[in-house]
Protein backbone atom coordinates (compact mmCIF):
# COMPACT_ATOMS: atom_id res chain seq x y z
CA UNK A 1 0.00 0.00 0.00
CA UNK A 2 0.90 3.35 -0.72
CA UNK A 3 1.49 6.07 1.59
CA UNK A 4 -0.28 9.81 1.23
CA UNK A 5 1.97 12.47 0.61
CA UNK A 6 0.99 15.89 0.64
CA UNK A 7 -0.46 17.64 -2.38
CA UNK A 8 1.27 20.71 -4.05
CA UNK A 9 -1.11 23.39 -4.91
CA UNK A 10 -0.56 22.61 -8.61
CA UNK A 11 -2.06 18.57 -8.05
CA UNK A 12 -5.29 20.49 -6.37
CA UNK A 13 -8.01 20.46 -8.78
CA UNK A 14 -9.27 24.26 -9.34
CA UNK A 15 -12.63 23.79 -8.96
CA UNK A 16 -11.23 22.42 -4.68
CA UNK A 17 -9.79 25.60 -4.41
CA UNK A 18 -13.16 27.69 -5.50
CA UNK A 19 -15.26 25.62 -3.38
CA UNK A 20 -12.47 26.35 -0.17
CA UNK A 21 -13.02 29.99 -1.14
CA UNK A 22 -16.57 29.65 -1.51
CA UNK A 23 -16.74 28.10 2.16
CA UNK A 24 -14.83 30.90 4.17
CA UNK A 25 -17.38 33.33 2.27
CA UNK A 26 -19.59 31.37 3.41
CA UNK A 27 -19.02 30.75 7.17
CA UNK A 28 -18.14 34.93 6.83
CA UNK A 29 -21.48 35.36 5.87
CA UNK A 30 -23.12 33.37 8.27
CA UNK A 31 -21.40 34.50 10.48
CA UNK A 32 -22.07 38.56 9.71
CA UNK A 33 -26.09 37.80 9.24
CA UNK A 34 -26.15 36.01 12.68
CA UNK A 35 -24.53 39.17 14.06
CA UNK A 36 -26.74 41.31 12.32
CA UNK A 37 -29.88 38.65 12.85
CA UNK A 38 -28.69 39.75 16.84
CA UNK A 39 -28.58 43.09 16.48
CA UNK A 40 -31.95 43.12 14.33
CA UNK A 41 -33.80 41.35 17.49
CA UNK A 42 -31.93 43.71 20.27
CA UNK A 43 -33.42 46.65 18.45
CA UNK A 44 -36.76 45.27 18.01
CA UNK A 45 -37.26 44.62 21.77
CA UNK A 46 -35.77 47.93 22.26
CA UNK A 47 -38.89 49.35 19.48
CA UNK A 48 -41.35 47.29 21.44
CA UNK A 49 -40.15 48.60 24.91
CA UNK A 50 -40.27 51.92 23.98
CA UNK A 51 -43.59 53.91 25.38
CA UNK A 52 -43.09 56.55 23.15
CA UNK A 53 -44.03 54.64 20.24
CA UNK A 54 -46.91 52.90 22.65
CA UNK A 55 -48.22 56.18 23.43
CA UNK A 56 -48.20 57.51 19.95
CA UNK A 57 -50.15 54.39 18.86
CA UNK A 58 -52.90 55.14 21.38
CA UNK A 59 -53.22 58.89 19.89
CA UNK A 60 -53.76 56.97 16.46
CA UNK A 61 -56.67 55.13 17.70
CA UNK A 62 -58.36 57.58 18.81
CA UNK A 63 -57.49 60.11 16.39
CA UNK A 64 -58.50 57.59 13.47
CA UNK A 65 -62.31 57.55 15.55
CA UNK A 66 -62.12 61.65 15.93
CA UNK A 67 -61.41 61.59 11.97
CA UNK A 68 -64.22 59.28 10.89
CA UNK A 69 -66.71 61.65 13.43
CA UNK A 70 -65.43 65.08 12.08
CA UNK A 71 -66.01 63.14 8.21
CA UNK A 72 -69.46 62.27 9.05
CA UNK A 73 -70.44 65.30 10.46
CA UNK A 74 -68.64 66.85 7.42
CA UNK A 75 -70.97 64.70 5.25
CA UNK A 76 -73.78 66.20 6.89
CA UNK A 77 -72.34 69.95 6.47
CA UNK A 78 -71.90 69.07 2.66
CA UNK A 79 -75.48 67.69 2.69
CA UNK A 80 -76.92 70.10 4.12
CA UNK A 81 -74.60 73.04 2.92
CA UNK A 82 -76.13 72.02 -0.76
CA UNK A 83 -79.52 71.88 0.43
CA UNK A 84 -79.58 75.37 1.38
CA UNK A 85 -78.09 76.36 -1.87
CA UNK A 86 -80.48 74.52 -4.00
CA UNK A 87 -83.39 76.40 -2.11
CA UNK A 88 -82.22 79.78 -1.09
CA UNK A 89 -79.44 80.16 -3.56
CA UNK A 90 -77.11 81.08 -0.77
CA UNK A 91 -74.59 79.58 1.32
CA UNK A 92 -74.65 79.52 5.07
CA UNK A 93 -71.37 81.31 6.38
CA UNK A 94 -71.47 79.55 9.67
CA UNK A 95 -71.27 76.33 7.98
CA UNK A 96 -68.53 77.16 5.45
CA UNK A 97 -66.21 77.90 8.44
CA UNK A 98 -67.17 74.48 9.95
CA UNK A 99 -67.19 72.62 6.75
CA UNK A 100 -63.38 74.48 6.48
CA UNK A 101 -62.58 73.98 10.43
CA UNK A 102 -63.36 70.37 10.03
CA UNK A 103 -61.58 69.49 6.31
CA UNK A 104 -58.30 70.88 8.06
CA UNK A 105 -59.15 68.89 11.42
CA UNK A 106 -59.21 65.81 9.16
CA UNK A 107 -56.05 67.01 7.53
CA UNK A 108 -54.28 66.97 10.63
CA UNK A 109 -55.21 64.09 11.99
CA UNK A 110 -54.14 62.30 8.39
CA UNK A 111 -50.95 64.27 8.34
CA UNK A 112 -50.45 62.71 12.43
CA UNK A 113 -51.97 59.09 11.02
CA UNK A 114 -49.27 59.03 8.45
CA UNK A 115 -46.26 60.52 10.29
CA UNK A 116 -46.02 63.50 8.23
CA UNK A 117 -46.81 65.39 11.50
CA UNK A 118 -46.16 65.52 14.87
CA UNK A 119 -48.78 67.74 15.80
CA UNK A 120 -51.25 66.45 18.13
CA UNK A 121 -54.72 68.02 16.72
CA UNK A 122 -57.79 68.88 18.69
CA UNK A 123 -58.49 68.14 21.17
CA UNK A 124 -54.90 67.52 22.41
CA UNK A 125 -54.19 70.96 20.43
CA UNK A 126 -56.30 73.84 19.10
CA UNK A 127 -59.08 73.93 17.08
CA UNK A 128 -58.08 74.59 13.48
CA UNK A 129 -58.62 77.99 12.04
CA UNK A 130 -58.71 78.57 7.99
CA UNK A 131 -57.25 76.12 5.75
CA UNK A 132 -53.93 74.13 6.47
CA UNK A 133 -50.85 75.56 6.45
CA UNK A 134 -48.59 74.39 3.47
CA UNK A 135 -45.66 72.62 3.98
CA UNK A 136 -42.24 74.65 4.33
CA UNK A 137 -40.25 75.10 1.35
CA UNK A 138 -37.39 73.08 3.60
CA UNK A 139 -39.58 70.33 4.12
CA UNK A 140 -40.37 70.01 0.43
CA UNK A 141 -36.78 69.98 -0.53
CA UNK A 142 -35.89 67.51 2.16
CA UNK A 143 -38.13 65.23 1.15
CA UNK A 144 -37.34 65.33 -2.74
CA UNK A 145 -33.63 64.84 -1.67
CA UNK A 146 -34.54 62.12 0.65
Amino acid sequence: MRGFSALSLSQINPFSLSFARFSGRREYIGAKIAEDHTTMNNEVKDNLKSQSTWKRGLYMLLYIIFSRLAEIVLGFVVLFQFLLKLFTGETNERLLKLGQGLSTYVYQTFQFLTFNSEYHPYPFGAWPKGEPKPAKISDQSEAADG
